[in-house]
């Protein structure tokens, strides 16, 4: 792969991330990925299970879809903490 290759493809992956930054800051999904963190940090993972388990909130139709990005972000925290 030549220089002219590479430098196509880091403008194109520029240009990708560039929009993916765009569409963090308008629909706030780093905002609340943040905020999910924070709130495991705080009340830790059993707070979390108590408050937001599908099993607990059976009249919310968003329940287990909102559970499943908590278990994401806290997954992801896990993850960076075995990685350190």
């Amino acid at each position: 792969m030549g220089n002219e290759e590479l430098n196509l493809m880091l403008e194109k992956l520029t240009k990708l991330r560039d929009q993916l930054v765009k569409l963090n800051e308008k629909t706030g999904a780093l905002d609340r990925a943040r905020g999910m963190r924070e709130e495991i940090l705080k009340v830790g993972w059993k707070g979390i299970m108590e408050k937001y388990h599908p099993d607990v909130n059976t009249g919310d139709p968003a329940a287990n879809e909102l559970f499943k990005m908590y278990k994401f972000v806290y997954e992801d925290m896990k993850k960076k903490m075995m990685d350190m």
